[in-house]
């Protein structure tokens, strides 16, 4: 949870200048995030990255519909990487239900979600929202996750970036490390640098 504050603080610093507390926020999670800062975190977060009356809600046709197609592409992204892996997608730590295939997914998601946030927020910004989600707004968000970005020192895909981090948890199970290394490509330009100053990454 901290890993996901942090990164919609740097969504926040890259469209508005100012994070609105997030980073602050962050350092206030506890295992388990027992007093939901999360929750808390993302209240402040939507209404000051889209708009005061933005609600995430799955159903409606507005930026949440490109927000829920950007989050099936990087949760099909993160399930193939957790079997390249020799993991199982659907044996998840907090996410555990039963009728959920790809509970391990969801879980490595959750940090990686703001980068769909901020993609979604550059094609609203140069394109409006009247028309939903458009094939040229699917074709826009593919072309971000096909994109290599700047991560560890070398140019890389998303996906590469992903294999890396399936691959880390993997040797944190087997107590060969400590952390799990989590693809944070919102901190990096992207080699293609196609959209300008503030949609450049």
């Amino acid at each position: 949870m901290k890993a996901k504050i942090l990164a919609q603080a740097k969504v926040l610093t890259l469209v508005h200048g100012e994070d609105f507390g997030l980073s602050r926020m962050a350092q206030e999670v506890k295992s388990g995030d027992t007093t939901n800062v999360e929750g808390k975190a993302a209240r402040r977060y939507w209404v000051s990255l889209f708009h005061p009356d933005f609600k995430r809600d799955f159903q409606s046709p507005d930026e949440n519909s490109l927000l829920n197609y950007g989050y099936a592409l990087i949760r099909g992204l993160v399930a193939r990487a957790l079997c390249a892996s020799g993991l199982h997608p659907c044996l998840g730590i907090h996410h555990h239900h039963r009728s959920n295939p790809f509970a391990l997914a969801d879980d490595f998601i959750e940090p990686l979600r703001p980068f769909v946030d901020y993609q979604v927020w550059c094609w609203v910004s140069e394109n409006g929202i009247d028309k939903g989600l458009t094939r040229e707004g699917k074709v826009f968000l593919l072309s971000r996750f096909v994109d290599r970005y700047a991560m560890g020192g070398q140019y890389i895909t998303l996906f590469s970036g992903l294999n890396q981090m399936a691959s880390s948890f993997v040797k944190v199970c087997r107590g060969e490390q400590i952390d799990i290394s989590i693809p944070s490509p919102l901190s990096f330009n992207s080699l293609e640098g196609r959209m300008g100053d503030q949609c450049s990454i």
